[in-house]
């Protein structure tokens, strides 16, 4: 609400388009949490980069009025990228470093009580007596007011693809769009709840991990923010995630590790190991997942190994407490997803793309094929066209391309379907 009545106080109005305000973030989920739900202004939070994105294709926001969000150390490296570089090209600059206070032209605000205020300082004032500036105000009001005239249809995100070639667009998804996802989500993944914790390690400007923490927070699960990739393993086993989303570049290099200790092991060992996976193969693969009963001696054989070898092979990665892990964002090894089943490793494999606000598809917990991306999700419409590309269509689908009217028509079919460029 605090931002919504400032907004209101910098005449930013409901339903201007995002090219009058752009947020720039060193941590995107923050600031997406903080925009979509305390300003009531839904569609602001469309035009959200990270700095190095944002410095990328800083030519096209010359006269935005800009908001940055982050530690006061990314603020300066912030400063020191844009303005001594670019030199100051903005409208108007706010900087809302998290740990200290809100700066807005002479203004800045302070969070912590702890900090003493000079008496001289005119221009400082505790976040709380800050506040109650605007209870009452004509401003409060017009953001209550906004927050009323609020739809499903409205703009939520705009997430920039890269491709593989040409310039960036921005992809417009809608709240509808997120809800669907929600809801289809809630219909195929059965087996999580609010006692799962969730491991965030993708960068949240990507749809698969943007998509998914937020159905992460829809069912109340805690989620882990792992901020530096380089240090992963050791967040795994700190943290000990239940769920993750990943790509299928980190199960590679699980994969490897696991088979080089395998090969690197002494006879018995070894012939453990393969005994280990040919077991959980039968049990998980060709029993389970086809919904039949595995044998006594099967059975007997794998919950031995799953409380001593499998267990083992997880615990040393970190996903020894895992329910499950979704799998996406480019082709995965039939050897490593067969693999990473018949060890105990639940892999939920699908397909999706930013304009089609992530899944289109993925594995079922039983009844998946090996060497597919899974079933289709519920109320997702999918179809093969005369030159094999892949079609779709349905409430997850994104409204358009950001400010380019002809390249969203050339992506949709007469009757709707959604272009993806991808061979079915």
């Amino acid at each position: 609400m605090f931002l919504g009545v400032f907004l209101q106080f910098i005449e930013i109005g409901h339903n201007e388009r995002t090219h009058k305000l752009t947020f720039v973030a060193d941590d995107g989920y923050l600031v997406d949490k903080f925009i979509f739900g305390h300003s009531g202004f839904n569609h602001l939070r469309g035009n959200v980069f990270t700095v190095r994105c944002f410095v990328e294709i800083l030519d096209s926001f010359g006269q935005d009025n800009l908001i940055f969000f982050g530690k006061p150390s990314c603020v300066s490296c912030f400063e020191e990228t844009v303005f001594r570089k670019y030199g100051c090209c903005f409208g108007r600059f706010v900087v809302i470093p998290f740990h200290y206070g809100f700066a807005f032209d002479q203004y800045f605000v302070v969070f912590d009580r702890n900090v003493v205020l000079n008496a001289e300082d005119k221009t400082s004032v505790y976040f709380d007596d800050y506040i109650t500036i605007g209870d009452n105000s004509e401003s409060l009001a017009a953001v209550n007011a906004r927050l009323r005239q609020l739809s499903e249809s409205d703009l939520a995100t705009i997430i920039y693809t890269s491709g593989t070639t040409g310039e960036p667009k921005g992809v417009m998804l809608s709240h509808e769009n997120y809800l669907q996802a929600l809801k289809i989500h809630d219909i195929r993944l059965t087996k999580c709840s609010e006692k799962d914790l969730s491991m965030c390690f993708l960068p949240l400007t990507h749809i698969f991990e943007k998509a998914w923490t937020y159905y992460c927070l829809h069912k109340g699960m805690t989620i882990a923010v792992n901020t530096n990739p380089n240090k992963i393993q050791t967040t795994l086993k700190q943290v000990r995630p239940t769920l993750m989303s990943n790509v299928p570049r980190f199960w590679e290099k699980v994969y490897d590790g696991v088979i080089e200790k395998i090969d690197s092991a002494s006879g018995l060992l070894k012939w453990l190991f393969a005994d280990s996976v040919k077991t959980g193969r039968k049990h998980n693969l060709l029993c389970k997942n086809r919904g039949k009963r595995p044998p006594l001696g099967n059975t007997i054989k794998f919950f031995i190994y799953r409380y001593t070898i499998f267990y083992l092979i997880k615990r040393v990665v970190g996903i020894d407490r895992g329910n499950f892990f979704s799998v996406a964002g480019a082709p995965l090894s039939d050897a490593i997803n067969e693999f990473m089943q018949s060890i105990d490793v639940r892999l939920i494999y699908g397909y999706g793309l930013s304009e089609t606000t992530a899944t289109v598809s993925c594995f079922p917990f039983t009844g998946f094929t090996i060497g597919t991306v899974g079933k289709v999700m519920p109320d997702v419409e999918v179809k093969i066209d005369e030159n094999n590309e892949i079609l779709v269509k349905g409430k997850t689908v994104m409204k358009g391309y950001y400010n380019k009217p002809a390249e969203t028509a050339a992506v949709f079919t007469e009757d709707g379907f959604f272009k993806t460029g991808d061979a079915g």
